[in-house]
């Protein structure tokens, strides 16, 4: 293997790992390999893997304005579906819907000229992302059962995220058995991979999903999992939604002490400005306050 792979397949196994500080990092050190190298097609591929990992940590306007050039400018089109899956990823965290949505179906469009279905389903991952944050759960399922008919059965770590976004969305629509079928296979795809930090978003899922029917017991067991890696990475956002459920959870099995203390650490480190916060959720129902995939 090049020294730009190994670089590249060092990156990669940090970042499923949740450690993007780190990663950007040693993508760093590809990009100036690629440099060296002087292959365009390799730095643009370079670039904007660096830029992927980048967003993750903060998706900055400097960032999604180098992303936007390189997908003008690039005549790679690996490079193009690449860079707009990014763009669609940094305006999903920006909040952006309509952006989002827009770059999904950009590199839908340059993925399908591609003979690498993977790529087409990662764009309607996205796609499916935009339309979850958005709240249209029927568009979203349509999406995300699209990018698994591409997907090859089996461990696929493609698939795992796929099948959490998908098993979350029916959940919400009321489909409960596909739901915990797809949120299980997930989990269990994620194990098999020894993918702890991608597990966790999986467990924040089920942990909600056992809360939507009724089960505060199992929702706690998922959401103590979660909680606990989502610390060991430093993850904010799972922290924040690891809170919220385990707050409502311990809250619904008649456990007001841990409730609160769920929602005074939430309050303390997320909503200092709101003092008021951890009574308030003791009264209302705190799975309406927190949106898992928005």
């Amino acid at each position: 293997m090049t020294l730009y792979g190994s670089l590249r397949e060092e990156a990669l196994e940090l970042t499923r790992d949740g450690h993007f500080e780190a990663a950007v990092k040693v993508l760093d050190k590809a990009l100036d390999t690629a440099r060296e190298i002087g292959c365009e097609i390799l730095i643009g591929l370079a670039t904007v893997n660096r830029a992927r990992v980048a967003i993750e940590l903060a998706p900055s306007t400097e960032l999604v304005k180098q992303l936007g050039q390189l997908l003008l400018q690039s005549s790679d089109p690996e490079t193009k579906v690449r860079t707009a899956l990014s763009l669609a990823r940094a305006y999903h965290l920006r909040k952006d819907t309509k952006k989002s949505l827009f770059y999904g179906r950009i590199a839908r469009q340059h993925a399908e000229g591609l003979d690498q279905p993977e790529f087409v389903a990662m764009a309607h991952n996205e796609i499916g992302l935009s339309f979850l944050a958005a709240s249209y759960f029927s568009e979203a399922v349509e999406e995300f059962e699209q990018a698994l008919a591409l997907l090859a059965e089996g461990g696929s770590q493609r698939r795992a995220p796929i099948l959490d976004n998908l098993g979350y969305c029916y959940i919400i629509l009321g489909r409960r058995k596909d739901g915990f079928e797809a949120l299980f296979e997930s989990l269990r795809c994620l194990r098999r991979l020894d993918q702890a930090w991608a597990a966790m978003n999986t467990m924040i899922s089920l942990s909600f999903a056992h809360l939507e029917h009724g089960r505060p017991r199992s929702a706690i067991r998922h959401g103590e999992a979660a909680l606990a890696i989502a610390d060991r990475t430093d993850d904010p956002a799972a922290v924040k939604s690891s809170l919220f459920l385990l707050g409502e959870a311990t809250k619904q099995a008649g456990d007001d002490a841990s409730a609160r203390h769920f929602f005074d650490r939430l309050q303390e480190k997320f909503y200092p400005e709101a003092p008021y916060l951890a009574e308030m959720l003791m009264l209302i129902d705190a799975r309406t306050m927190v949106n898992l995939k928005a």
